[in-house]
């Protein structure tokens, strides 16, 4: 019986559930199309492991062309065999029905290697791990021998001096070659299970547990649990998994069923009823609480992104960079005004940012936010502009955050377990759900953001500067349209 490759992705994919591995090679149709933050973290690990072999000057990348994986691996033989080649970047190899792409292996004098896997995080996991070892295992039986073996990742204590980077700063190496023995003596009966599994005639049976979120969010979250019920005991709000098991295990699958004795957060409490009832809950105190926001009303919403390689000075990697607020001011019902700013071109926008914003902004009246990021970003810009700390800190604390407000008094049984403000506007105020937006989640802002600075034709650039603006208006337009549901409701 011939045995079906095990790509490097594929053992990742069944250690952490077989059921996956199954449906990733014999059902793909099933994995939905990668999301906005997918597509930004496969983007940036691109850009990370390119600049990473940087680091090797001499070394050759593996091509591929019109052979494919053959071409790569037969490629990689010759590139192996040259004695003037230093490093080789993606270098392939297939045999037993294994299959590997390491990012970089480095040419030691002696004829040995040292294996270097990427990463673009700043702090190794055991699922890194695991694919180090998986990479070591086949790479000892096509009979390379690797010296040491290394993560490499960015340094979030390198600070961007400005100009060039400095690479050998912004990465470090970490030594994992003595880690590694353990885990590979256990590759082959893993090896043998998957095999094994993916050699049978049916879906391996694997119950919903912590392994649909751990060590990655699994794609196929959806369809696993298309048969279950629409509030289904492990979509319940802030639960932690081994309450959920232990439920489901004593045969209660829907959140109405869970048992008043049963230890629940309020809010949990309050969820379960209104689900429950089939009605949603306004706490009577909203009223009050509306009655004492302070006019004029500044509704305010934030856009950034975090680059894991810094691009302006005395940034780190990962450092969080606004480029993009929305505000609304209400100074009465029906004297509402929007103002928007959006960095342009590739300087550092938060001095931008923050001056833009102190110019427009009143002072006085309570600031309207959704969740606490705006306050952690506008205390994140102090260090940056310690000659504005105390107008800063002052806006600090005029902001109330609505998600709290929201959480804390109100629940709808279309939140479904989120109390996120698309999620929240989408139940109350439907007309002005996000699905006719072309940028519809943070995540994507931050990738058209990303796409805009790089764009040299005009016209797409304008179209990506529409959309960003359509998006961040949507936020604190939809934070006017719901203070007023509110105050609708209670009078």
């Amino acid at each position: 019986m011939t045995s079906i490759i095990l790509s490097k992705s594929r053992f990742l994919s069944g250690l952490q559930c077989p059921k996956r591995l199954y449906l990733e090679v014999y059902h793909p149709e099933l994995l939905p199309p990668p999301d906005s933050l997918q597509e930004a973290l496969f983007d940036q690990g691109r850009q990370v492991g390119l600049l990473a072999t940087k680091l090797y000057p001499g070394g050759r990348v593996v091509g591929w062309g019109k052979g494919g994986y053959k071409r790569a691996v037969e490629e990689t033989k010759r590139l192996l065999g040259n004695p003037h080649v230093p490093a080789i970047f993606e270098a392939a190899f297939e045999i037993n029905a294994l299959r590997i792409k390491t990012d970089i292996l480095v040419r030691n004098a002696d004829g040995t290697w040292e294996l270097v896997e990427v990463k673009s995080g700043t702090s190794v996991k055991d699922v890194h791990m695991s694919d180090l070892a998986f990479q070591k295992y086949v790479l000892s039986i096509a009979d390379i021998t690797i010296d040491r073996c290394y993560i490499m990742q960015l340094n979030r204590t390198y600070v961007h001096p400005g100009g060039d980077l400095i690479l050998e700063k912004l990465f470090y190496k970490s030594d994992c070659t003595d880690n590694l023995p353990e885990l590979i003596s256990r590759l082959p009966s893993k090896i043998d299970d998957l095999q094994y599994a993916l050699a049978r005639d049916m879906v391996p049976e694997v119950d919903i547990g912590q392994q649909c979120r751990d060590p990655y969010n699994c794609p196929l979250w959806d369809y696993c649990t298309s048969d279950k019920p629409e509030h289904y005991i492990h979509y319940f709000y802030k639960m932690a998994q081994a309450q959920k098991g232990e439920l489901e295990n004593s045969g209660i699958h829907d959140i109405r069923d869970i048992p008043d004795d049963v230890p629940l957060s309020p809010i949990q409490r309050r969820i379960r009823d209104v689900l429950i009832r089939g009605k949603p809950y306004f706490d009577p105190q909203l009223q009050t609480i509306l009655s004492g926001l302070i006019e004029p009303i500044h509704y305010l919403d934030f856009e950034t992104f975090n680059p894991a390689i810094p691009r302006y000075a005395d940034t780190r990697p990962y450092d969080i960079i606004p480029f993009l607020w929305s505000m609304h001011i209400e100074e009465g019902p029906d004297n509402i005004r929007h103002h928007v700013y959006l960095a342009d071109g590739n300087k550092d926008p938060r001095p931008e940012f923050i001056s833009t914003l102190l110019d427009t902004i009143g002072p006085t009246g309570d600031i309207l936010i959704y969740t606490n990021y705006e306050t952690r970003i506008l205390q994140s810009l102090i260090p940056f502009m310690p000659n504005q700390a105390h107008v800063i800190e002052r806006l600090v604390d005029r902001c109330v955050d609505l998600y709290d407000i929201i959480r804390e008094n109100i629940y709808h049984p279309n939140f479904y377990q989120s109390f996120s403000l698309k999620n929240v506007i989408s139940a109350l105020v439907p007309e002005l759900a996000y699905d006719d937006l072309e940028i519809q989640d943070g995540f994507a802002a931050s990738n058209y953001f990303l796409i805009m600075l790089e764009e040299s034709d005009p016209a797409k650039r304008q179209a990506l500067r529409k959309a960003l603006l359509n998006y961040c208006e949507r936020d604190t337009r939809a934070m006017v349209v719901l203070k007023k549901y509110f105050w609708g409701l209670q009078r």
